[in-house]
């Protein structure tokens, strides 16, 4: 919290806008990211697929369990060859249902303990190989105030001195 309130204040104070604007600057511009990420992925993987003469289709669960339960029976009724998930993470039960119906699945975006099949990005590396790009350019002072928890973020200050963060 203390980390999304600092980003709000810096944003303020570099705009000129009120607490409010800055807010609803920021929300738009995650949602936007994440909308644009979304559409390009989908349009690869389903590139992809149709290279090897498979189809796709979509189903959104809007973050729920119960509807991404739905969707997956929905999916094996229709006789797929096989699922690819971004799943909720509230719990397991949906993956361990796809293990027990024996249906082949890669989850994408997120990841369980288990030993299933992911895709993820590596957020983390992108990030310092970013900031030791940028420090190569002489640009030493660099901020990415992470607002997620459990994610570590790097610091740079006018010293071009790194702080990992965990």
């Amino acid at each position: 919290e203390e980390i999304r309130q600092n980003q709000l204040q810096e944003l303020e104070k570099i705009s000129g806008w009120t607490s409010e604007q800055a807010k609803e600057y920021l929300i738009k511009s995650v949602e936007e990211d994440v909308k644009h990420e979304t559409a390009i992925m989908i349009k690869e993987m389903e590139t992809t697929l149709r290279e090897y003469d498979y189809s796709a289709f979509i189903l959104n669960t809007d973050e729920n369990q119960e509807f991404e339960k739905k969707a997956i029976i929905s999916a094996i009724s229709r006789g797929v060859d096989g699922i690819i998930l971004c799943p909720v993470q509230k719990s397991k039960e949906n993956i361990e249902f796809l293990d027990r119906k024996k249906i082949p699945y890669v989850l994408i975006g997120r990841r369980f303990d288990e030993n299933s099949n992911y895709v993820i990005c590596d957020d983390e590396n992108g990030g310092r190989l970013a900031a030791l790009s940028m420090f190569k350019e002489n640009k030493n002072n660099i901020t990415n105030n992470q607002p997620y928890r459990n994610y570590s973020f790097l610091l740079f200050d006018n010293n071009s001195c790194c702080i990992d963060i965990g």
